[in-house]
């Protein structure tokens, strides 16, 4: 207690007796100890931090025998501890059928735990280590490789990384020996996958499409990346296809499209698509595959093109060019682009991409238009066709029609056996949703002589493949239910002229009075009022409507 007093006493003596001067030293002082002290601690915990320790606990040896993968994960040289997980397995052990045993399901089971969503960094850490420390087990144990479940057992990410490494490998002089054995041992495993069953054949076709690597000698070196590969063409060897005909034959045609646009460096070029000699080898690929039906290969590269890349694709429809008279890209190839168009606007949920593409198609149309006389024909064509793909209501209709733009692209559509503009006109209003009654309505609300005999080609069309296809003449006489909804649709449609006109060629009669009345008796009655006014019958139909009604 006493010493307590005394140290009270001594200290409040020293600030009695403390000038100002001695204060602002002893402050000063302070301040410097208090700055020393922070440093020290700052160092001290920075030395110890706790996640340095973790990370030096979690890297360690120990750790490496205890909890493998999350040695792993947190080794600063991945490649070197997957090589000691590599021994630790005895992988290195292993004399055959590498995939089946045990010490690679082991090997591969601390990659999965590792990095369960990171299947590229997987397999490029096992493909490294396997190529350099197992390449004869490695390329034995490839052709009988099979399957575990849906994927090889050769682990997810592994395949890619194979093939990567074979593509970086095959333009390295000192390691070419090695690469063609393993490409020789990847082209067996896919034959050998196509001849099991359906989805073993689906793995196998993949395999071998990656394989089908095309060089590529681009004009323009910033297309590409400089340092982009070029292997050689695996499929001119013995027994190889060549890539149009394994997109040919191919049962899983989108993804061999995906295959052939990556080994072609499609996916590399980021501006002048259409004229990169990359788009052109890729698009040869597809017009020597399917040279009968160029929409199916056209179908196949604007989905490709879209899943890889689908803003490159965009910019470069903006600024495409016409060459020698032709836009950059096929007739074929912008009726699949106006294919997916459509199918964007009438699903739910991709209305961002509806706006993307067809604000991009509009805007190729109008920069064209600004051109000369050939560029602005064929802008005013692709707007034209915008309009009509996207009418949506009746009214759109005739007011659509009415553009310049709309007609040009109608009487321009070529005239074809089986094939006419009023059909072409018919299968994208139905397409979009638009009935009889929408068109009827537009054949009432045509304001000018041009969009009226446009209508009255797309009716007559419509009343003559009906008569085609229900054999009218037969349907007159034995099913009456067909012919009234034959005239019932005429009436739709606005038809009058259409429908006297079919009935005359059908009947081959020159007065059609009495016939007309005896046909009305075997209708229903709101077919049969309506056949007698389209005939003038107005008084008989009235009295024919009475009677059914009280009978």
């Amino acid at each position: 207690m006493v010493s307590y007093k005394r140290t009270m006493a001594q200290r409040h003596g020293r600030i009695l007796t403390m000038d100002p001067s001695s204060e602002l030293l002893e402050e000063r002082g302070a301040s410097v100890v208090s700055g020393e002290e922070a440093g020290l601690l700052s160092r001290f915990v920075s030395h110890f931090n706790l996640s340095n320790i973790v990370k030096k606990i979690a890297s360690s040896k120990a750790m490496m025998f205890f909890i493998p993968h999350i040695y792993l994960r947190n080794a600063s040289d991945k490649e070197a501890a997957a090589y000691k997980l590599f021994q630790k397995a005895h992988v290195d052990k292993v004399k055959t059928n590498l995939f089946e045993s045990d010490e690679y399901y082991k090997w591969s089971g601390y990659f999965e735990k590792a990095f369960p969503n990171d299947y590229n960094l997987r397999g490029e850490l096992m493909v490294s280590v396997l190529t350099k420390h197992g390449q004869d087990i490695l390329i034995n144990s490839i052709p009988s490789a099979n399957l575990n479940g849906y994927e090889l057992n050769i682990s997810i990410g592994v395949e890619d990384a194979l093939i990567n490494f074979l593509a970086n490998a095959k333009s390295v002089q000192n390691t070419k020996n090695f690469a063609d054995r393993l490409d020789d041992a990847l082209f067996k495993l896919s034959n050998n996958l196509q001849k099991a069953d359906a989805i073993s054949k689906e793995i196998g076709e993949r395999i071998e499409g990656k394989l089908l690597f095309e060089p590529i000698s681009s004009k323009n070196n910033n297309l590409v990346d400089d340092n982009t590969i070029q292997p050689v063409l695996s499929s001119q060897q013995n027994g190889r296809r060549m890539p149009h005909i394994y997109l040919r034959d191919v049962s899983e045609k989108q993804g061999a499209a995906l295959i052939l646009l990556k080994n072609a460096h499609v996916d590399k070029v980021k501006r002048d698509l259409f004229s990169s000699q990359e788009f052109q080898t890729w698009s040869k690929y597809f017009a020597d595959a399917f040279p009968d039906n160029p929409k199916v290969g056209a179908s196949l590269m604007v989905d490709a093109l879209w899943k890889v890349d689908k803003l490159t694709l965009i910019y470069s429809i903006k600024t495409a060019e016409v060459v020698n008279g032709k836009l950059a890209f096929s007739d074929d190839f912008k009726g699949a682009l106006l294919e997916k168009l459509a199918w964007y606007r009438k699903t739910k949920g991709f209305e961002s991409e509806t706006k993307l593409l067809e604000d991009s198609l509009f805007y190729l149309s109008h920069k064209l238009k600004r051109g000369d006389d050939n560029s602005r024909s064929i802008g005013e064509l692709l707007e034209g066709e915008l309009y009509v793909e996207s009418i949506s209501s009746d009214m759109e209709i005739a007011d659509r029609f009415e553009f310049p733009s709309v007609q040009k692209w109608y009487f321009s559509l070529p005239k074809q056996e089986g094939k006419s503009a009023a059909s072409v006109l018919l299968f994208k209003l139905e397409e979009q949703g638009l009935n009889y009654n929408d068109i009827g309505y537009a054949v009432a609300n045509a304001k000018t002589k041009t969009t009226m005999a446009i209508m009255k080609e797309l009716v007559d069309y419509i009343m003559q493949v009906q008569m085609d296809t229900s054999h009218l003449k037969k349907a007159i006489i034995g099913q009456s239910s067909n012919f009234s909804w034959w005239v019932m649709d005429a009436a739709k449609l606005k038809a009058d002229v259409a429908i006297s006109n079919g009935l005359k060629q059908t009947l081959n009669i020159v007065s059609l009075a009495n016939e007309w009345l005896t046909i009305a008796f075997l209708l229903e009655k709101m077919a049969a009022v309506i056949l007698l006014k389209i005939s003038g019958f107005e008084a008989a139909a009235f009295e024919i409507a009475v009677s059914r009604s009280r009978s």
